[in-house]
């Protein structure tokens, strides 16, 4: 249906053939009506405000070039990787500028700065669990005192701005452990996947998540600034990102530092490390070689005697136990 002066015409006659055309059509008009690629899957109305994209003032690539993907909405933060020769010694002012008006306080940024003066390396759940911050609020809190690494020993973590724990072997204490449960029968039920395909389906119809949230400012301090973020559901765990014996870590894949996995085994070796090497490795960092798969190794001893334990207790079905060294 489109408006042709003072009339609404129905384009439908026209989009959906009733017979045979003749040859004639082919000499008519082509009517300038175009379908949309992609109908609404909402049955109400949604607000949305259309605004134009706006340019980044770091970006350098040409505006010709058509990204595979798309690109990352980094939110102001500074990724860094291994290869870089320095680290940022400040955060952008933009960043600065976002904290303002998304209503996060000098309060706020004084709580992160603390921490990073306690330890200068954190990784992003360690920050939710001791702060209490939303994902939304450290979204913008982050990028305003630290950096991220995106490849190296010390992927995913945030660095603090001005320090390169690259030129730091004391820095390996907070190296990136990445840990993935093994495929032991009966661990699945216990150990849930970090993302499921459910979270990337579009929204249907009227479903609650398409509804529009509404923003509320608080004025007290008890008030939180995000109150419907939806981020935070549920109680946060310590085991987001400590593992000690007998935790079961929440999801089957876990990027742990080696100061927060207090297990006495790897603590011991962690006080026994030798020497460390004149430079810093690229996958190694200032560890010694296998010292990471040993540590797995411990992690999948202990996660499965707590597994054994709970199945003892009774807590889980035989049926669901299968032999270890099954495939």
């Amino acid at each position: 249906m489109h408006q042709n002066g003072d009339q609404n015409v129905c384009e439908y006659d026209q989009m959906v053939p009733s017979g045979m055309p003749n040859s004639d059509w082919l000499l008519g008009d082509t009517p300038l009506f175009l379908t949309p690629p992609a109908f609404s899957r909402m049955d109400t109305m949604q607000s949305y405000l259309y605004r134009k994209e706006a340019s980044d003032e770091y970006d350098t690539a040409p505006h010709n070039i058509i990204g595979r993907t798309r690109r990352r909405r980094s939110g102001h933060a500074v990724f860094v990787s291994f290869e870089v020769p320095d680290t940022p010694r400040a955060p952008r002012e933009i960043a600065l500028q976002l904290l303002s008006l998304k209503f996060l306080s000098e309060k706020h940024l004084e709580k992160i700065h603390k921490l990073f003066e306690e330890r200068p390396v954190w990784s992003k759940n360690a920050l939710r669990y001791l702060t209490r911050f939303t994902n939304d609020q450290l979204k913008y809190l982050l990028p305003a005192v630290a950096y991220y690494f995106v490849t190296g020993p010390w992927r995913v973590m945030w660095v603090r701005f001005g320090y390169d724990p690259r030129t730091q072997p004391e820095a390996r204490m907070y190296q990136t452990l990445d840990y993935r449960l093994r495929a032991k029968g009966g661990l699945r039920t216990k150990v849930k996947a970090k993302r499921s395909y459910c979270d990337y389906l579009l929204p249907y119809k009227s479903t609650p998540s398409c509804k529009p949230k509404m923003a509320v400012i608080g004025t007290g301090e008890d008030v939180p600034e995000f109150p419907d973020s939806g981020d935070d559901k549920g109680h946060l765990e310590q085991n987001m990102y400590i593992f000690r014996p007998g935790m079961m870590p929440p999801s089957r894949q876990m990027f742990y530092q080696y100061c927060d996995v207090l297990v006495p085994e790897i603590q011991d070796m962690l006080e026994k490390l030798p020497e460390p090497q004149s430079q810093c490795h690229e996958k190694l960092g200032w560890m010694p070689p296998r010292f990471d798969d040993r540590c797995r190794e411990i992690l999948n001893a202990e996660i499965l005697k707590s597994f054994h334990t709970e199945l003892s207790g009774g807590t889980i079905s035989t049926e669901m136990m299968v032999a270890d060294d099954s495939p």
